[in-house]
């Protein structure tokens, strides 16, 4: 079963949620999916299946050494998860905080309303399995959901961090190189300080 929304812009950003096995097995889906959908989340895409393990491990790649890795990719791996691509502002921190703790016992005491507390069973069976930022929330989208990463718009921190490692480097270099010759060429001369007040107001 896979379903996504068309012809939509983001309005939001976006994160992934993983609802695992025992979850779907004992009928928990539709609770947590109300939950989210009352927390003001847009379900952009969704996919229902037994994911290959090949492609548990690789979600869960950056977990590798972690308490109960290997008991968490065996339960993924066992039978049908949903899987909710999740749109709203701030997505990543409020679908963390609606998760709840790792632990659903902490989680009882800390998150008594969260999806863990209310849905989670242990360390391995706790409900859902989110994104913990979006850096990660982008590589699992595209791990399950690859075409819609042609919609997703970077953050600004995002933006700004590529332009301050691939863009300004090369400009400050380009730019200190000219001003050991200035253009003689009025115009060239006008293109040259727009580019560097371009440059130095990022």
């Amino acid at each position: 079963c896979f379903r996504v929304q068309a012809g939509r812009m983001p309005a939001g950003e976006r994160s992934l949620c993983l609802i695992k096995p025992h979850a779907v097995l004992n009928g928990s889906e539709k609770d947590i999916k109300d939950a989210l959908n009352a927390a003001g989340f847009q379900i952009v895409a969704q996919t229902q299946e037994h994911i290959a393990l090949p492609r548990v491990e690789e979600f869960y790649a950056d977990q590798v050494g972690e308490a109960h890795h290997e008991e968490v990719v065996e339960h993924v791996n066992s039978g049908e998860s949903i899987v909710l691509v999740l749109e709203k502002e701030n997505a990543v921190a409020a679908l963390l905080d609606i998760a709840g703790p790792h632990d659903p016992e902490a989680a009882k005491d800390s998150a008594p309303e969260s999806i863990r507390a209310v849905h989670g069973v242990s360390m391995v069976e706790n409900a859902v399995e989110v994104s913990d930022s979006t850096t990660s929330a982008r590589k699992q989208i595209k791990l399950f959901f690859p075409h819609l990463l042609l919609e997703m718009q970077p953050s600004a921190a995002e933006v700004r961090a590529y332009l301050e490692t691939h863009i300004v480097p090369v400009l400050t270099e380009g730019l200190t190189s000219l001003c050991k010759k200035m253009p003689s060429d009025p115009f060239v001369s006008c293109l040259f300080l727009f580019s560097c007040f371009f440059c130095f107001s990022l």
